[in-house]
């Protein structure tokens, strides 16, 4: 891995960074979960309620907020060249040779296609449509995720599981004078 940033990350800078990685991966959950309902759980979508314009917007938009958080926790895992101040999954261990590429197999595949589908206008998006697998993506991530989780020794397992375990989480902001 090619690290650009101009310094390393601080105790307080990880710190906060746990939050934020814990906060993509519940949200992540969430709006799978809200899609996969909107959609009817899988059969019609659900639109007796609301428009048929208003539920595809709707649908629309929770598939896109799904594709990237899982675009962030991709690159959390998987980035290569650190720059500026990317957060990296190797910011928390030392030397582990843990990689999530076995864990990230079509996620990895799809991953330029969500690029340039959901996150820019390109020409590229007008020539097809795609029908992503958002719980399949999901189940990925979490599988990378418990993969990282045991790559981490004890003590910096142990933050990351205070995190999980608590439902009254806020992603937290690093101010420079500590972690708020």
């Amino acid at each position: 891995m090619e690290d650009r940033r101009a310094r390393r990350p601080t105790k307080d800078d990880r710190a906060a960074g746990r939050t934020h990685v814990v906060y993509e991966l519940r949200l992540l959950r969430e709006v799978v979960d809200a899609h996969t309902a909107a959609m009817g759980g899988g059969q019609t979508p659900a639109i007796d309620v609301i428009s048929r314009r208003r539920a595809m917007c709707t649908i629309s938009a929770l598939r896109d907020s799904a594709l990237m958080h899982l675009r962030t926790l991709y690159e959390f895992f998987t980035k290569n060249t650190l720059t500026r101040d990317d957060m990296a999954a190797s910011d928390y261990f030392g030397d582990s040779s843990w990689s999530p590429s076995s864990e990230l197999v079509e996620l990895s595949k799809a991953i330029e296609d969500i690029n340039k589908f959901r996150s820019h206008l390109t020409y590229t998006r007008t020539d097809r449509s795609r029908a992503w697998s958002l719980e399949s993506f999901m189940h990925e991530i979490e599988r990378a995720f418990d993969g990282f989780l045991q790559a981490l020794d004890d003590d910096e397992r142990d933050r990351w599981m205070t995190l999980l375990d608590d439902d009254s989480w806020l992603p937290v902001r690093n101010t420079g004078r500590g972690v708020t």
